[in-house]
């Protein structure tokens, strides 16, 4: 007995039924359905732009992270001021000199 999934629709002639089950798409053309496809309409251009506006917000969620940690790190009066990206670079440099300096002096002394 067939069951309703097991029939089409013919591409012969329209309105007839075919017992013929559809064939399974081979890996390669599934890959090339899922690839991005080179469109002109404005639907294409609107999905490739959504993904890249996602894309750009996801880069730049997480270079802001890496700043506020950068930032956390850094000893600035008071604690909670506001730093530009600019300063937190800035700071974070002339604290590694700093830093550096500090362990050169400590191994002299070791030295010493």
């Amino acid at each position: 007995m067939k069951t309703p999934s097991d029939l089409s629709v013919n591409s012969g002639r329209p309105g007839e039924l075919s017992t013929k089950k559809p064939t399974e798409p081979s890996r390669s053309k599934l890959s090339a359905d899922l690839s991005p496809a080179p469109s002109l309409s404005s639907g294409g251009r609107l999905g490739r732009r959504v993904l890249t506006n996602t894309r750009e917000r996801f880069r730049q969620q997480n270079v802001n992270g890496a700043f506020a940690e950068l930032r956390n790190l850094l000893p600035t009066h008071p604690p909670d001021r506001r730093l530009s990206k600019n300063d937190i670079l800035r700071r974070a440099l002339r604290y590694i000199h700093f830093l550096q300096r500090l362990l050169e002096l400590q191994t002299e002394t070791a030295k010493s």
